[in-house]
């Protein structure tokens, strides 16, 4: 049996090409995105897309059942990494000319 391919690069600066390595980025940090944004553009020129499949689900009770604590987990899986992503890319796909 072969190994599977070791992934590289844990933060923007370890963004080389398109192959196997890819950026880790916390995405609650909004520094962290923009710096992102900044290393891909860097990179690559331009920004074409943007996709987030962050997400989770810790839904199944009332409101009144439910947790602030799991509201805040929602609210940052959901709002707060689609704000971060946004404000940090959409500049980018802008200046592109077109983007999805």
């Amino acid at each position: 049996m072969s190994e599977a391919p070791r992934r590289r690069g844990y933060g923007p600066e370890r963004l080389t090409d398109c192959g196997d390595d890819y950026v880790r980025v916390d995405l609650l940090d909004a520094a962290s995105v923009h710096a992102s944004a900044e290393a891909v553009t860097a990179q690559f020129g331009m920004v074409h897309a943007l996709i987030h499949l962050v997400g989770g689900w810790t839904g199944g009770r009332t409101i009144q059942d439910s947790s602030t604590d799991e509201l805040t987990s929602m609210l940052n899986q959901h709002a707060w990494t689609t704000f971060n992503l946004f404000q940090a890319y959409v500049p980018h796909l802008i200046a592109a000319g077109w983007g999805r």
